[in-house]
């Protein structure tokens, strides 16, 4: 398999196998329970659901397992049964919780419920989600035709009472948004939003549209209108609420002054009595885990299938949760957190249990340990723990015995070997049998492989291996997530985030404060402007066509920067400054490339079929960029000059397994490779990672760090000198002058900006001698990347794995409730928690506190002043998952990645900045598991402005990869300094960044253009043509209602580089917001005119007295031919100008279309 292939397994793979569990399981068709070793579980499952011709829910005890076994199925199943198939998660919110839950998990089991009212879905789901109550089974959506009467006012009430979140935008599902007689809205269940446009009390059209661009994309005739949470007002939930006011009710004066309520349960309280008034209460999200009046027991119909995956393990689970969520009230209440009497959050484990007790439908149970008449022909296969010359006699001894099929992530190089004994081979086809007189291979990770019995004979039917059996270890699988959709497009450089009092840059002006939008008539022209202040006062209206003039600023630090006193020269010779300092790292960058291109590098050997192995075993499936660095690195290092390449990715995108895969290129050409990491536990961390990818390879891979012992070291430093050890990983500890290396090849340094000078001039030395390649968290602005590319050889990766989504982030004061109810909700899951207390003096108490705090939890402490061997044991045993809390200091700030770890609680996160924060709050959320980040500040102490602003942005900031995003660009400025030098920071915040980057392209451009002898490139900043016409040209406020879209749509509007950009922005305004308005036509016109008039040299198009003038800009002159082109009697062409006089005032004439045809056909001429 080469190195291009996308290194997935195709669905459906052992689906073949299904024929041959089915004749096992025909014998014991009438038996409700069913003996089945864990291994053969997906199997049995695929086969019974498969068969069902009704619907069928699968229930297993705990979210992990249902989420394995969600991943596992489809390689089991047929395409027909894989379409069926969908989870029911539950809502992982903890008994009692405020937090809202997940969005999508509340969007999967919706949609799970919708499947269920219309068709035969075969259903996963764990304990928690299936005593979860649900949306009523009795209610159906409301069906909303083109053509049909619907108020506005009737629809809006009835989204916001369904649960639907009014936004700007529609960019996922549960959100709606209005724009006049337009309507957005994105129903759960539904792939993609809707939009309806009303034409009075008339649904003129239905169309669907594309959440990235906001277009339209098809017309439909209808849509299904379904909830978007799991309750509302209903008359089958009224029974349940009666029942909770009863509750409260029923608790005696004496009771409730018991303890003093706190204001969150008076906010509850009082939701309690607009509830009891037929009211919306203000946490409708609360309240769905008491009124709710279904469960998803009730809406499956009599003809389905129910399916139990260890019923004893689902009890205990169920019971578990009964006791913690009696545990839970009882601590709320008497904290007075909640208020007294409200019921059980979910069905009790006696309410499940008689619900299959008493199940109209087929009710079966799956058990590991029932034997006997129920035990079905499965045995497990023997574990040879790489032993392949045992693996290859037992596949040749298998020869006859029924059908053999290996799969493995391997399965490429385990197919070599064996063609080379001569083992027959098949490979193994999706949805196909196998082949029974050849060993049929193909690429999968399973749990486990298994042995199948004929249940009559006894004769083997099917032997299954997997990698388990043969290396000894289960294979790592990336869950698929519950449903992945393309975030919208945005721009980093948008100033729709802008409030007032915000720091701008005028490219032209310099350093203001940002006042609001204004609408103003100024020389005769109607229109919004943005209002900027600066020193002393002064004051600068844009006008909107001028925008991309305007930039949010962004400096190297909080600290606010000097703003510009108008008409004094100041800016202009800032920005002299700075033009000066980013011409001389333009120059300083083309030496250093043209230095390297001239040394001679090791040329390390074509990929080997050891490497192509390597690469087919890695269990997930690369990200395009991921890839794309990949092969960069792989065509370096096969080059004959020395590679200097840096890979930016933000944490947990896999720039590791970049850096595996070259040092395994290194070692295979007969070369060592150092690891240089800032800290003793990424040391032991990359250590452990490096050594598992490379188990099978026959590599050596050390480590040196303060966690091995000093014999150990020695050892380690004797094996490199004589080549023993291929590859070590190692702290600081490895660029002392007693490491010497055989032949090192590679150099992998992570997060360089975190060693010291000295180090880094031991690094600069051995820069010139080997390939080196720089891993680092901190992104390098896109800008910036494609300013240095060719001169700085770099990779971005900037895609998220394909499972990963963002960290939902609370900020708030330290609250001990919230702190329990967030690690037992991890615990729930079967999670590990970071709990961040960074103060090594007070850690060893806190975690003490911690302990008394949540005494369910097993806790362990972790610090970099610790004994070695303490902290090198307790991390391997938090890695291992035998604690549940690691009380850490920021140690685990690089690198550390424990994919169980989806919870971060930061103590006193107001003393950290907002880099640091970013990074640690990184730690959590890499694998498919919703991750949670909390925030929390000392209790009653006042925060700095400072602290407020940077907790406040890391809560905004969710989205995956938000590190490339403006929200950070502070971290964009570190990287800016990794890759430019610190001293920089100065010109950054004289300018801001943004300009700072922009000079630097204009720079950069400049300096190659010198050294090739072509004439440069114009600068970049932006069109410069003054349009000031007196038409009224601007979006009203009635037209698009929200200032910070508007704001974002002038700015792209500013931005078009041809009438084409103006008419397409034309269209999406039409499309999104309904006819254009006189200003908005008037606007679009204006911008059009200014891009024809750029492409002819003209400086300004104004309106004098009752004409329109075109001049062009100082020293260019209309040729002869451009002046004899006909045109319209209105306009007359001069040397340096162009008149249009209209026949009428200037608002009713056709001034656009003249005018355009005039320029379009100077530009042609």
């Amino acid at each position: 398999m080469s190195a291009t292939d996308p290194h997935d397994t195709p669905p459906g793979l052992l689906a073949g196998l299904g024929s041959a569990v089915r004749d096992a399981l025909r014998p014991f068709a009438d038996q409700a329970m069913l003996g089945v070793p864990d291994a053969a579980k997906p199997s049995v499952i695929a086969a019974l659901a498969s068969d069902h011709a009704g619907p069928v829910l699968v229930l297993t005890a705990t979210p992990a397992s249902a989420a394995d076994l969600a991943d596992a199925l489809p390689l089991w199943m047929d395409a027909g049964a894989r379409n069926r198939l969908l989870q029911f998660p539950a809502r992982e919110t903890a008994p009692y919780e405020r937090q809202r839950p997940a969005p999508d998990l509340v969007e999967a089991r919706l949609t799970a419920v919708e499947a269920l009212r219309s068709g035969a879905p075969i259903i996963v789901a764990d304990a928690d989600g299936a005593a979860q109550r649900t949306v009523s089974a009795a209610s159906a959506p409301l069906m909303v035709t083109q053509g049909a009467t619907l108020r506005l006012v009737d629809l809006v009430r009835s989204l916001d009472s369904n649960g639907y979140k009014r936004e700007r935008i529609v960019a996922e599902p549960g959100a709606f948004a209005v724009r006049g007689g337009i309507v957005d809205l994105w129903p759960p269940a539904d792939d993609a939003p809707i939009r309806l446009e009303l034409f009075g009390d008339e649904i003129e059209s239905i169309r669907r549209f594309d959440p990235r661009t906001q277009r339209s994309s098809e017309t439909i005739e209808s849509f299904a209108l379904r909830s978007a949470r799991e309750w509302s007002r209903s008359a089958e939930s009224q029974l349940l609420l009666d029942q909770l006011l009863e509750s409260v009710d029923g608790c005696s004066a004496a009771e409730i002054a018991e303890s003093e309520q706190s204001a969150e349960a008076a906010a509850l309280s009082l939701d309690i009595e607009l509830l009891r008034a037929g009211g919306e209460p203000s946490r409708p999200d609360f309240w769905t885990q008491f009124l709710a009046p279904s469960t998803i027991f009730d809406h499956l119909p009599s003809d389905g299938l129910i399916i139990l995956n260890e019923a004893h393990d689902l009890s205990a689970r169920l019971g578990e949760r009964d006791q913690r969520a009696t545990h839970a009230r009882e601590e709320l209440e008497r904290g007075g957190r909640i208020p007294r009497g409200l019921p059980h959050p979910w069905l009790t484990c006696e309410e499940v249990q008689s619900r299959l007790d008493h199940a109209t439908q087929m009710v079966r149970s799956l058990s590991r340990l029932a034997g006997g008449d129920q035990r079905l022909p499965f045995r497990s296969t023997p574990r040879l723990a790489g032993k392949l010359t045992q693996l290859f006699e037992s596949l040749r001894e298998a020869q006859g015995k029924g059908s053999t099929v290996l799969v493995s992530l391997q399965e490429a190089r385990l197919s070599e070997l064996m063609h080379d004994l001569g083992l027959p081979l098949a490979r193994l086809e999706a949805e196909s049998p196998p082949n029974p007189s050849a060993i049929s291979v193909g690429r999968a990770a399973i749990g486990e492989g298994w042995q199948l019995d004929d249940p009559q004979t006894g004769e083997r039917v099917v032997t299954l291996i997997s990698d388990t059996e043969i290396f000894g270890f289960e294979r790592q699988r990336r869950r698929r997530p519950l449903r992945t959709r393309q975030s919208a497009e945005h721009d980093s450089h948008l100033l729709e985030t802008l409030k007032r009092g915000d720091f701008v840059v005028h490219v032209d002006s310099g350093i203001g404060r940002f006042e609001g939008v204004v609408q103003q008539r100024i020389g005769g022209r109607e229109g919004e402007y943005i209002d900027i202040r600066f020193a002393q006062g002064d004051r600068l209206l844009v006008p909107t066509d001028k925008l991309d003039r305007v930039q949010p600023y962004v400096g190297p630090s909080d600290a606010p920067p000097t703003l510009t006193r108008l008409g004094t020269g100041q800016w202009q010779r800032a920005k002299a400054r700075v033009r000066g300092a980013v011409a001389d790292i333009a120059d300083e960058l083309l030496e250093l490339h043209a230095a390297r291109e001239t040394q001679p590098g090791l040329a390390i050997e074509p990929d080997t079929p050891w490497q192509i192995e390597l690469e087919a075993s890695f269990p997930f499936i690369e990200t395009p960029d991921q890839h794309r660095a990949i092969e960069e690195v792989r065509r370096e290092q096969e080059a004959a000059r020395p590679m200097d390449r840096l890979i930016v990715g933000d944490v947990g995108y896999g720039k590791t397994e970049v850096a595996i895969r070259a040092a395994f290129k290194a070692v295979m050409s007969g070369h060592q490779v150092a690891v240089l990491v800032p800290t003793t536990v990424l040391a032991q961390q990359h250590f452990d990672t490096f050594r598992q990818r490379l188990a099978a390879m026959q590599v050596r891979v050390d480590m040196l760090s303060r966690l091995r012992t000093g014999h150990e070291q020695q050892l380690t430093v004797e094996g490199l000198k004589s080549g023993a050890v291929d590859i070590v990983i190692g702290t600081h500890r490895l660029l002392q002058q007693d490491i010497g290396f055989k032949s090192l090849g590679l150099l992998v340094i992570d997060e360089e900006q975190r060693f010291g000078v000295e180090h880094k001039e031991r690094l600069k030395k051995l820069r010139s001698e080997v390939d080196v390649l720089t891993l680092s968290a901190t992104p390098i602005p896109r800008s910036l990347h494609q300013a240095v590319t060719g001169i700085r050889d770099m990779s971005t990766i900037a895609t998220p794995p394909e499972e990963r989504l963002p960290i939902t982030t609370y900020v708030m004061e330290r609250d001990d409730s919230v702190i329990r109810e967030a690690i037992l909700r991890e615990l729930d899951r079967g999670g590990q928690v970071y709990f961040l207390h960074n103060e090594v003096r007070t850690i060893d108490r806190e975690a003490l506190e911690l302990q008394r705090l949540v005494p369910e939890a097993n806790i362990l402490v972790a610090h970099g002043q610790m004994p070695a061997n303490l902290l090198r044991r307790h991390m391997e045993e938090f890695t291992k998952a035998e604690a549940d809390v690691l009380v850490c200091s920021t140690i685990i700030e690089s690198g550390v990645d424990i994919p169980r770890v989806n919870t971060i609680i930061i103590d006193r996160a107001e003393r950290l900045g907002l880099a640091q924060m970013y990074q640690l709050r990184g730690r959590v959320g890499r694998s498919s598991v919703r991750a949670f980040a909390y925030l929390m500040t000392e209790p009653y102490r006042s925060l700095s402005e400072v602290a407020q602003r940077r907790l406040a942005t890391i809560m905004e900031a969710d989205d995956l990869g938000a590190g490339f995003q403006i929200a950070l660009k502070d971290l964009e400025i570190r990287g800016a300094g990794n890759l430019l030098g610190a001293q920089q920071s100065g010109h950054i915040g004289a300018v801001g960044f943004t300009l700072f980057t922009q000079l630097l392209v204009e720079a950069v451009e400049r300096a190659r253009s010198k050294r090739s002898g072509q004439r440069a490139a114009s600068p970049r900043q932006g069109a410069r043509v003054s349009i000031d016409l007196a038409v009224p040209s601007f979006l009203p406020e009635s037209y698009v209602d929200d200032m910070g879209l508007r704001m974002s749509l002038y700015q792209r509007l500013a931005a078009a580089a041809s009438p084409k950009s103006v008419d397409e922005l034309g269209r999406e305004l039409e499309d999104r917001f309904g006819p254009l308005p006189l200003p908005a036509r008037n606007l679009l016109g204006a911008l059009r005119l200014k891009v024809l008039a750029s492409r002819i040299g003209a400086e300004s198009i104004q309106s004098e007295s009752d004409r329109v003038v075109v001049r062009l800009a100082p020293g260019l002159r209309f040729s002869e031919a451009q002046r004899r082109i006909p045109v319209p009697r209105q306009i007359q062409i001069g040397p340096t100008q162009l008149r249009y006089a209209p026949s009428r005032r200037l608002p009713d004439s056709e001034w656009e279309s003249a005018l355009s045809d005039a320029l379009s056909r100077l530009g042609n001429t």
